[in-house]
C-alpha cells in the first residue's frame, strides 16, 4: 500500500506544478486577448506577396481533459471560405480549383512536436488557386471580414514576439544572476583602482605645475628689472645729450651777440677827433 500511495503522492506534485506552469501562460495569452485591436488604417488596395508562411500559436490550457486547444483558427479556414476574386484570368498553366475547399484538408501539413506550443501552417495549392500578387479591391463583405482576420491575427503575433523577447530575456536574467554579479563586482574593483590612479596622477601633476608657475614667476620677475634698468641708462643718455643741445645753442648765441656788438662799435665814427 505504501508503495501505491507514493507513486499518487508523486503524481499529484507533479501535476500542481504542471497546472502552475499553464496558468502563467494562460493569464499572458488573456492579457494579450483582451487589449481592443485598433482599425487598421489600410487604404482601399491591399497587395499580399506568393509563397507566404503563417505561423499559428497554440498553448496549453488547464481542463479536464489536458490537450491542445488553439486559441485562434489558422487563416486557411478563413482563407478556404472567403476566395479572393482575382481580376486576372485563369492562365492554362494555373491548376483548377476543388469544388469543397473546406474538405480538402490533404494540403495542410502540421507539425505535432511536443517540445514546441506553436504549429506551423503552409500553403501549398492554394497559393496557385488564389492570384495573391492582384491588386485587391475592397467591395464585398468577405473581402473586408478577411482583411480584419489577417490584422487580428498579425497583432497576436506581435504579442507573441513581445513575450519571446521581453519576457523570456528575463527568465534567462534571473538565472544567470550570480554570473552577473561577479561581473558587477570586477567592473566595481576596476573602478575604485582607476579613481586611486587618476587621484595620484592629479596630485603629482599639481605639484609640477606649482613648481612650474613659480619659475615662470621668478623670470617674469627678473625681465621687469632688466628692462627697468634699461630705461634708466637710456634716460640718462637722453638727459646728456638734451645739456650738450643747450649748451651748444647758448654758446652760439652768446657768440652771435658779441659779433654783432663789435660790428656796430666798428662802422661809427670817431666824432671827437674831427673836431
Amino acid at each position: 500500500m505504501n508503495f501505491y500511495y507514493s507513486k499518487i503522492q508523486k503524481l499529484n506534485n507533479y501535476q500542481k506544478k504542471r497546472n502552475q506552469q499553464k496558468l502563467k501562460n494562460h493569464k499572458i495569452i488573456k492579457s494579450s486577448l483582451k487589449i481592443k485591436f485598433q482599425q487598421i488604417k489600410q487604404s482601399k488596395k491591399t497587395i499580399i506577396n506568393q509563397n507566404t508562411k503563417i505561423y499559428c500559436k497554440t498553448i496549453k490550457i488547464t481542463s479536464k481533459f489536458q490537450r491542445y486547444r488553439t486559441i485562434l483558427k489558422p487563416i486557411s479556414y478563413y482563407l478556404m471560405k472567403f476566395k479572393l476574386k482575382s481580376t486576372k484570368k485563369n492562365n492554362k498553366n494555373q491548376k483548377k480549383q476543388p469544388q469543397n475547399m473546406n474538405k480538402r484538408k490533404k494540403h495542410l501539413k502540421i507539425n505535432t512536436k511536443t517540445n514546441k506550443k506553436w504549429f506551423k501552417i503552409t500553403f501549398w495549392n492554394q497559393i496557385n488557386q488564389l492570384n495573391y500578387k492582384k491588386k485587391i479591391q475592397l467591395t464585398n463583405k468577405k473581402e473586408k471580414l478577411r482583411i480584419k482576420i489577417l490584422s487580428k491575427f498579425n497583432m497576436l503575433k506581435k504579442n507573441y514576439n513581445f513575450y519571446k523577447t521581453h519576457i523570456m530575456s528575463k527568465q534567462f536574467q534571473q538565472k544567470n544572476q550570480h554570473k552577473q554579479k561577479d561581473i558587477q563586482k570586477k567592473k566595481y574593483k576596476n573602478n575604485k583602482q582607476m579613481k586611486i590612479l587618476k587621484q595620484l596622477k592629479k596630485r603629482k601633476n599639481n605639484k609640477q605645475i606649482k613648481m612650474l608657475k613659480q619659475q615662470k614667476n621668478m623670470k617674469n620677475k627678473q625681465i621687469k628689472m632688466m628692462k627697468i634698468l634699461k630705461q634708466l641708462k637710456n634716460n640718462k643718455k637722453n638727459q646728456m645729450k638734451i645739456y650738450q643741445q643747450v649748451i651748444k645753442r647758448r654758446t652760439i648765441n652768446i657768440i652771435s651777440i658779441l659779433i654783432n656788438v663789435l660790428k656796430k662799435n666798428i662802422n661809427k665814427p670817431n666824432i671827437k677827433k674831427q673836431q
